[in-house]
């Protein structure tokens, strides 16, 4: 169960032991326990199915969960007042735009529960898109409408987003386009707390400062983003020989490939140096690389697969 504190010290987000399990014994979300801090930008990634976007209905109180607890700046969604819910925002995967409305008179419509309403923020937001806020949606393509309804999300000031999937389907272009913007807005709105879910390591390298992976419904792991980087590499080893020696291990190895006289491993660094005694190995010489948060999520998705 969740604990009560004071405001000041209330998670935006948090889940306690949460699950979801569908018709059929379909488990989507299993015991899964999430702290997001104020202010941060938290991505979510994991592959197609692995629970993100049910994860997101659950905390916006658009499903029943079938064990644990959710909640939004210290309340379940489920049961909260307007009034509350008016301080979360959130864009979902597939946002249902009513088609024969135009932009700025569903805006106008909308903007009536929101009490904190800027739409100087909005037409901002959407000079930035480059997005016409006369057109219909219908009249709009996909990509306009996504940065439509992010834009929409932003103009009601919340103190918490959920994005799942923003980029989803655009073309590159378009991609770079909505997170560049993204960027600048979260820049300049350092109080609000995101929940980012996608795919796309890349963009979250970006604006991420904290990371959480799903898998098979659970979360698999949760850390700061600088901690991700500093704590794992990947290193290459050359002997001199024909072939690696069959002695040597590599402390810390999540995976590692033997080729001829040359080995490849991808490691968890947990102590200053872990490396030396392979330093120090004769006749070796070895080189030590950055990893990406796209190849660091493949190489724990292997290892979990195995």
């Amino acid at each position: 169960m969740i604990q009560h504190a004071s405001a000041s010290q209330i998670a935006a987000i948090e889940t306690s032991n949460l699950s979801k399990v569908f018709p059929g014994e379909i488990s989507a979300v299993t015991g899964c326990d999430l702290r997001v801090s104020r202010g941060s930008v938290f991505g979510l990634i994991g592959r197609n199915g692995a629970g993100k976007s049910t994860l997101i209905r659950l905390l916006m109180g658009l499903l029943r969960p079938s064990g644990g607890q959710a909640v939004i700046l210290g309340e379940d969604m489920r049961v909260a007042s307007a009034r509350h819910r008016s301080r979360v925002s959130c864009v979902p995967q597939a946002p249902r735009l009513p088609q024969h409305v135009r932009l700025n008179a569903y805006a106008t419509e909308i903007s009536r529960y929101y009490p904190q309403w800027d739409p100087e923020s909005l037409y901002g937001i959407l000079e930035r898109f480059d997005v016409d806020p006369s057109k219909y949606f219908f009249a709009m393509s996909g990509g306009e409408q996504r940065k439509a309804a992010v834009s929409l999300a932003l103009a009601s000031g919340p103190e918490v987003l959920l994005l799942d999937e923003p980029a989803s389907g655009l073309d590159p272009l378009a991609r770079r386009e909505l997170l560049r913007v993204l960027v600048e807005i979260l820049a300049e709105r350092e109080s609000m707390t995101v929940l980012l879910s996608t795919h796309i390591m890349a963009d979250l390298e970006r604006v991420a400062d904290h990371i959480g992976m799903m898998d098979r419904g659970r979360l698999t792991l949760s850390s700061p983003l600088e901690d991700l980087r500093e704590g794992y590499r990947r290193i290459q080893m050359i002997f001199e020989t024909s072939e690696v020696p069959a002695d040597i291990r590599i402390p810390g190895v999540i995976r590692e490939k033997r080729e001829g006289a040359v080995l490849e491993a991808v490691i968890q660094i947990t102590h200053t140096g872990q490396l030396d005694s392979l330093k120090a190995y004769p006749g070796c010489r070895l080189q030590e690389f950055p990893i990406s948060l796209e190849d660091l999520f493949i190489e724990l998705q292997k290892e979990a697969s195995s």
